[in-house]
């Protein structure tokens, strides 16, 4: 990386720039691969893996080596860093992993920072992704699969905005299908009615999708107030 400093002076700062002390290790040059070019990876407990498309010829400072290098110039040097940072841990990845092995220290770093997977026993062959603001969750849900369908936990109860069903606590693909899940993430309390007074929250009505923003709830214009509406009517006698 490369900049001026304060009083305009050129600065040649080593990558990974403002992450090198996170990482716990320099980057000295970065060596990109030849069309069809892999290299060996050695993970510290024998596994082998390959990797591809470019390389970082690694200096470690604070972090430790997790798997090495075994092939090509930078036999020997660093491939994937880990580096204990505060009360947290940083796993850097130098080079372009085949999938599986990828996978394997996305999993690992996961698992050892206490992380739940919210969707433990879903399918391996459907795709999802969560979205949300204060008040709603949307789960987006697709299965790769033509032939086979999937049934897909949740955690709690919503409503399917592509087909306006509600969702218990799991959802059920056919083949190819989508679903796109609301889930109430909180129920706000406009507090008690007044005297003689009937309090009615006003729930969203259509779902859109805003280009750029993904889903969300169409109101009415009062949408942006964060305080929910209420109408009044005079109880009964």
């Amino acid at each position: 990386m490369a900049g001026t400093t304060s009083r305009a002076r050129i600065a040649v700062l080593f990558d990974p720039g403002a992450f090198r002390e996170l990482v716990g290790a320099r980057i000295d040059e970065y060596w990109p691969a030849r069309p069809h070019e892999s290299f060996t990876v050695e993970f510290t407990d024998g596994r082998r893996a390959t990797s591809t498309w470019w390389r970082d010829d690694l200096h470690l400072e604070s972090g430790t080596a997790l798997a090495t290098y075994a092939d090509g110039l930078l036999e020997g040097r660093a491939a994937v860093v880990e580096n204990r940072y505060g009360a947290g841990r940083v796993v850097y990845v130098a080079t372009l992993l085949e999938q599986a092995a990828l996978d394997a220290v996305v999993l690992e770093a996961v698992e050892s920072a206490g992380v739940r997977s919210r969707f433990e026993g879903m399918p391996a062959r459907v795709a999802c992704s969560l979205r949300g603001d204060e008040m709603y969750e949307y789960v987006f849900l697709l299965n790769h699969s033509g032939e086979l369908r999937a049934s897909v936990p949740l955690e709690g109860p919503g409503t399917d905005l592509l087909t306006g069903t509600p969702v218990a606590r799991q959802v059920e693909l056919g083949p190819l299908g989508a679903a796109v899940v609301q889930r109430p993430l909180r129920f706000p309390s406009p507090g008690p009615p007044a005297a003689g007074e009937i309090a009615a929250t006003e729930a969203p009505t259509a779902f859109s999708a805003v280009p750029g923003r993904g889903p969300c709830c169409r109101r009415d214009p009062g949408r942006h107030s964060r305080a929910p509406r209420t109408a009044a009517r005079s109880a009964p006698a």
